[in-house]
């Protein structure tokens, strides 16, 4: 994620740190989101479980398996948005039905 897109609250348009959840299998992934102030964790499933809009920014090859994961805890008031190249909307859809794609 860019920096220029996580700034102080009251800037418009842009979405203040506290509002930013990240995991990442490792610390080294998550050290620019907490020298932010973001909110962070090696889990994929709480932050499902504390968010409504869910951005998956992964490699293609690893989102059957993360939407796999997070599959139980998507409900439909989520909204999932994959970043990831190449991949179709029906991979996402397919594992994780109830919510919007």
């Amino acid at each position: 994620m860019d920096q220029e897109n996580i700034s102080p609250p009251g800037n418009p348009g842009e979405v203040p740190p506290v509002n930013i959840f990240a995991s990442a299998p490792s610390n080294r992934n998550l050290e620019k989101f907490q020298n932010l102030d973001c909110k962070t964790t090696h889990s994929n499933l709480e932050v499902v479980e504390n968010s409504t809009f869910v951005f998956l920014a992964t490699k293609p090859h690893v989102l059957p398996a993360v939407l796999q994961e997070i599959a139980p805890a998507v409900h439909s008031h989520h909204v999932v948005i994959s970043m990831a190249a190449g991949v179709t909307l029906q991979t996402p859809a397919t594992r994780a039905p109830t919510a919007s794609i």
